[in-house]
């Protein structure tokens, strides 16, 4: 056997192994994490936010960038003598639509509420204009319609900075325990 000098640990101790197990662990952990942690967000409406449409569309459709559950879904269409939605919103994959009946000219919020694939709720709002009163027809967009909707978004989901938080909580207790055994080491080495 190699004399060790006080202090020091021989290569490949019980503390540098249970060490190197955790920093793997933690490595692991973080990079298997980053996928998990994405989810499903907002990515168009039609008719797009603050967007002034010609006529009062008959539909209203959100798009997602995952696919959605039907459970739970809800788009409350408000115009300025009240709600204008029709029927519950059909979901299919990644689109919500909402059918509306006939509303007349002015400012129409719109809020929905939809389930994300993995059981996450979503909600969010977004507005447009109508200038004047819809007759029915299928609706005609503007060419920038329905493309970035920039509509406010939360997420009930576990975002990108829990995991990350939850990471360096881990890597902190990680690091304590290493401490409190290299102690405990230092004390059972002989003089």
């Amino acid at each position: 056997m190699t004399p060790v000098a006080h202090g020091q640990r021989p290569p490949g101790s019980p503390t540098q192994r249970i060490f190197l197990v955790l920093v793997v662990a933690v490595v692991a952990l973080v990079f298997t994490a980053g996928p998990a942690a994405a989810h499903t967000e907002l990515i168009s409406t039609a008719p797009a936010d603050q967007q002034t449409v010609g006529r009062t569309p008959p539909i209203v459709v959100l798009t997602f960038n995952e696919s959605l559950l039907a459970m739970g879904s809800q788009v409350v269409v408000t115009g300025p003598q009240g709600p204008v939605q029709m029927g519950a919103p059909d979901v299919a994959e990644t689109k919500v639509s909402q059918n509306l009946r006939e509303g007349p000219a002015g400012h129409y919020p719109v809020a929905w509420r939809v389930t994300a694939a993995d059981g996450h709720p979503l909600s969010g709002t977004f507005t447009f204009t109508a200038a004047a009163a819809g007759n029915g027809a299928a609706a005609t967009l503007e060419p920038d319609e329905g493309r970035n909707s920039g509509g406010r978004t939360t997420s009930a989901g576990q975002s990108t900075w829990t995991w990350l938080l939850g990471g360096i909580a881990f890597l902190a207790a990680v690091v304590a325990l290493t401490r409190q055994l290299t102690r405990r080491s230092d004390l059972s080495l002989p003089s």
